[in-house]
């Protein structure tokens, strides 16, 4: 959601959903680029995509993320990054 591309998909390429699914379970996890994103959220998106479930956090840690809780604060930046993510999904599903 944050790049507005699937993490798996292969460029100008079709892929069915067994053929997601699989590149999934075989790929290392998606990490974010360092920019535009900040450490925090990097940091939280690389806890909540931990594929080995032991070292994921549960729901109620994660929700104590610094990078949660420092954007809870400003729920309105929240609310309006999520709306340019959609918009930005949107179009690029139109294409």
């Amino acid at each position: 959601m944050a790049t507005g591309k699937h993490p798996y998909s292969v460029s100008n390429k079709q892929m069915t959903y067994i053929q997601m699914i699989q590149n999934i379970l075989k790929s290392e996890s998606p990490k974010l680029d360092n920019y535009p994103y900040s450490l925090e959220m990097r940091d939280f998106v690389n806890i909540c995509l931990n594929k080995d479930q032991s070292k994921r956090l549960d729901a109620q840690t994660l929700l104590q993320h610094n990078w949660i809780v420092k954007n809870a604060q400003n729920s309105q930046y929240v609310q309006m990054w999520i709306m340019q993510k959609d918009q930005k999904l949107q179009l690029m599903q139109q294409k």
